[in-house]
């Protein structure tokens, strides 16, 4: 499913009332609000640099649910909490046992202690994925909610109806108040045919 084919779709069961261009930031408002759920995961590969505790995870991911090194998952924390650890956290060295969401706005989490190593090498294959069975001993792997613009097809109508929700809900000529809640009622419908909670 292609955001200019949902927007389309979009378009048409309004009758052509609203354009796609007046839809397109519903679509987008829907797409982060799913994003913001465990539907649309992504996992990552981040490389260890030795002595660097600081790590930027990708753009497209909004939220992170989980940070493993190695095979240990790491416990988030506050910088409280490992202040009370000791007032000399930052400079501790080892093995990785903890992360915090350090900047948000810049994308970066922490790693507690400092790795004193490197990570091994990522061997690519020619579409990008890791190579072997395991994951190159040393490195990061997170695993967060993303932000995609082109969504799965099983998607495409309940982000539909919530887009139209959205619009008919606002004051235009064609605002329906009655209308809107229905859209509302019919994509919770269909999300929960799916086990899905609803695109609020």
């Amino acid at each position: 499913m292609t955001r200019a084919s949902s927007l389309t779709l979009a378009s048409t069961l309004t009758l052509a009332q609203v354009s796609e261009d007046r839809l397109s930031p519903f679509y987008d408002e829907a797409v982060y609000a799913l994003g913001a759920l465990p539907y649309l995961l992504e996992l990552s590969l981040v490389a260890v640099i030795q002595d660097q505790s600081i790590f930027t995870f990708p753009d497209n991911f909004l939220t992170l649910l989980e940070v493993w090194h190695d095979d240990r998952a790491l416990d988030l924390m506050t910088h409280a909490e490992l202040q009370a650890l000791s007032t000399q956290w930052q400079e501790h060295k080892g093995p990785p046992l903890a992360y915090t969401e350090e900047n948000l706005s810049l994308r970066q989490f922490r790693l507690y202690p400092i790795p004193p190593l490197p990570s091994d090498p990522l061997l690519m294959l020619h579409f990008g994925g890791a190579f072997g069975i395991d994951y190159p001993t040393g490195n990061v792997v997170l695993l967060a909610t993303q932000f995609v613009q082109d969504l799965p097809s099983w998607l495409e109508l309940p982000l539909i109806f919530s887009m139209l929700a959205r619009e008919y809900s606002l004051e235009s000529p064609h605002q329906d108040q009655a209308f809107a809640q229905g859209c509302a009622q019919v994509g919770q419908l269909l999300m929960s045919m799916l086990s899905l909670a609803p695109i609020t």
